[in-house]
């Protein structure tokens, strides 16, 4: 099993734990995920800006052969993601069953657990997608 290392991990936080991108200081191009150059000019993007929390599917499925240590999680629903601001995003769904998932359903931003490639590796966490009606879920992580 690949793992990423616990420094790529730690440089990609930004974007996962806040679900911000970065911005094209010469033309306004927002990145999400971010990218270190702009596609339109080339230019180095910097900064970062928030991008849309809520969105709606494009596409899904349900997965039922995992990764090695995501076996506890199967079947678990990945989907396509439109956010409102138009970056797409795939992201999985949580808090619904599959059977109720349904293209062009509204979903936001929630701030989840990934898990551990093992016992006694490092906690990684993120963002995942639930129902927009659903209950409970804080905003900000």
């Amino acid at each position: 099993m690949v793992e990423d290392s616990i420094p790529l991990y730690w440089r990609t936080i930004g974007h996962r734990y806040r679900f911000s991108g970065r911005e094209c200081p010469e033309c306004g191009s927002v990145y999400f995920p971010p990218r270190p150059l702009c596609l339109d000019c080339g230019v180095k993007t910097r900064g970062e800006r928030p991008v849309s929390r809520v969105g709606k599917v494009i596409s899904f499925s349900e997965v039922h052969m995992a990764q090695e240590h995501r076996e506890d999680e199967v079947p678990y629903i990945v989907a396509l993601i439109e956010l409102e601001d138009g970056h797409r995003v795939i992201g999985q769904i949580v808090g619904v069953p599959f059977s109720r998932v349904k293209t062009g359903m509204k979903v936001r931003y929630a701030f989840r657990k990934y898990g551990a490639a093992s016992d006694d590796s490092v906690l990684r966490y993120g963002y995942k997608f639930v129902p927009y009606e659903y209950p409970n879920v804080s905003q900000e992580p």
